[in-house]
């Protein structure tokens, strides 16, 4: 999505759902926090426009990385309006497979 694309961030859009994301450090978390309270209140204003509505029950914020990273990462909520969304953090794992020749 352009507009998404405009904020400096990703989107994967499917039939009723739009992902939005982006890579950063944890340092970085709170800036990313507050780019995507101001790229979601930018598609929230297109989907009025179009007579769709954003749904903040459903949205969410979810971390991803290993949990020494996740620690590092901003635990403030997500602030849009009407609505203050905590983050989920997941621990991502490398799964190793090995191969043998008999």
């Amino acid at each position: 999505m352009k507009l998404v694309e405009e904020c400096g961030l990703s989107a994967h859009a499917y039939a009723d759902d739009l992902q939005v994301y982006r890579h950063v450090s944890p340092g970085q978390s709170s800036e990313l926090m507050a780019q995507m309270a101001n790229c979601i209140a930018r598609v929230e204003a297109w989907m009025a426009c179009n007579r769709l509505r954003l749904n903040p029950a459903i949205t969410e914020v979810i971390w991803l990385g290993s949990s020494h990273r996740l620690v590092q990462c901003t635990p403030d909520p997500l602030l849009l309006p009407g609505a203050s969304i905590l983050p989920v953090r997941k621990v991502s794992m490398t799964l190793e497979l090995s191969s043998t020749i008999a």
